[in-house]
């Protein structure tokens, strides 16, 4: 009796697992796994630039979206003064649609400068502001009105909200 609970409390629990565990598989967008169909005019690529922010140069990293465009744009910012730059999101959100923007802080990584919370803030507000000029909107194909700030631990800090009203 004691078995064919045992064995009954199993099969249960491996018909829930199978059930929760197909849709999730379902659910899973196709730009995570797989290249969308390359526009062969305006091709993915990546761009590396610096950016200008109060005296000091900003190395840049833009993944630029397949298609004419113009793509919305995510700012990716990594964490406090981390090197995760999230190189397999950045694919997956280009994979999209969407250019994805990475950068390094003053003070991280062979940037020069000092590294602080409210020197990220104004960094990511120059980043904001490089991809809303036009000049450099049209060369990389981006909607400077559809920006999308997001990252690791202090692009979570609420401070970043000041970034947008530049």
């Amino acid at each position: 009796m004691r078995t064919l609970r045992s064995l009954t409390c199993i099969l249960a629990v491996l018909v829930l697992l199978g059930l929760c565990v197909q849709p999730l598989a379902a659910q899973t967008p196709a730009a995570v796994i797989a290249d969308a169909p390359v526009d062969k005019q305006f091709p993915p690529g990546l761009a590396m630039f610096t950016v200008p922010s109060h005296g000091v140069d900003l190395d840049a990293w833009l993944y630029v979206a397949s298609g004419a465009g113009p793509h919305g744009t995510v700012i990716l910012a990594h964490g406090l003064p981390g090197y995760e730059m999230s190189g397999d999101l950045a694919q997956s959100i280009r994979r999209a649609g969407w250019n994805v923007l990475l950068f390094h802080y003053r003070g991280t990584w062979g940037v020069p400068g000092s590294f602080s919370q409210s020197s990220a803030i104004e960094d990511a507000a120059e980043v904001v502001r490089f991809l809303r000029d036009p000049a450099n909107a049209a060369k990389y194909h981006d909607d400077p009105k559809r920006l999308v700030l997001n990252g690791l631990i202090c692009s979570k800090d609420s401070s970043f909200g000041e970034v947008f009203r530049i």
